[in-house]
């Protein structure tokens, strides 16, 4: 029952904080730690009080109860604390993906990758621009563009997006993402050190904020895909293409 109570609060209070902007006490919330249960170690409360683990995989519970309460508190209609909860729960996520021990490789290879993949882009399109031969210069973009997505796709495999509430679309064939991290994302790309998340996330840069959402993204969108065939049965059928991971897990 404490867990349960422990997690309402500590999702009422980062909802809170996203709908109201206020990143560093956003920041705060996600610092914040317990002994862990099995280990010598501490846990983040980010990691310990996730809904599909506090409310026993049925994370729908904890929407349905705590929506409506925050919609009246905060004065938002229903659609403003939809894109809070899954913004709460992408940057919560990142959290817990900042703290794996591999993060910090993982990073550093991804960041290395996505320098590349932007250079090759840029070399592609200097090509082109020029007249010259091509070939070769998208014969290196695709490579390098296929080593960030390998890149991305292993610090995804970081982000423990469980039946977390999240909607995930489907861009385009075989590539699923989450509208509202894709976005955040950008406003970073474009905003750099500017942006309030990262100034009050000053542990980490734009640049690591960004990724880390992405890849919150990408792993959401693993779990979208599977999910997906999951209804298909030996008839044939509809596949979806958008999914909310809790109403299907």
């Amino acid at each position: 029952m404490r867990l349960v109570a422990g997690s309402a609060l500590f999702y009422a209070a980062g909802i809170a904080a996203i709908a109201s902007k206020r990143y560093g006490l956003l920041v705060r919330l996600f610092r914040l730690k317990r002994p862990h249960a099995y280990s010598d170690s501490d846990q983040l409360l980010s990691d310990a009080l996730e809904a599909d683990r506090a409310l026993e995989n049925t994370p729908p519970r904890l929407l349905s109860f705590l929506a409506p309460l925050l919609a009246d508190s905060l004065s938002l209609g229903q659609e403003r604390i939809d894109e809070a909860w899954q913004l709460f729960e992408v940057l919560r996520i990142s959290a817990v993906l900042f703290a794996s021990p591999s993060y910090g490789r993982l990073s550093r290879i991804f960041e290395y990758a996505d320098d590349g993949s932007v250079k090759a882009e840029e070399a592609h399109k200097s090509a082109e621009q020029d007249g010259k031969v091509v070939g070769e210069a998208r014969v290196a973009w695709q490579k390098a563009a296929e080593g960030r997505r390998q890149a991305l796709e292993n610090l995804a495999n970081l982000a423990p997006v469980h039946g977390a509430h999240l909607y995930v679309v489907e861009r385009r064939l075989d590539h699923w993402h989450i509208p509202v991290a894709e976005r955040l994302a950008k406003e970073l790309d474009a905003e750099g050190e500017a942006h309030p998340l990262a100034q009050a996330w000053s542990s980490h840069d734009a640049k690591e904020l960004a990724a880390a959402i992405r890849a919150v993204s990408t792993a959401a969108g693993r779990s979208a895909d599977r999910l997906s065939w999951k209804g298909i049965g030996p008839g044939g059928g509809i596949i979806p293409s958008e999914i909310l991971l809790d109403s299907r897990t």
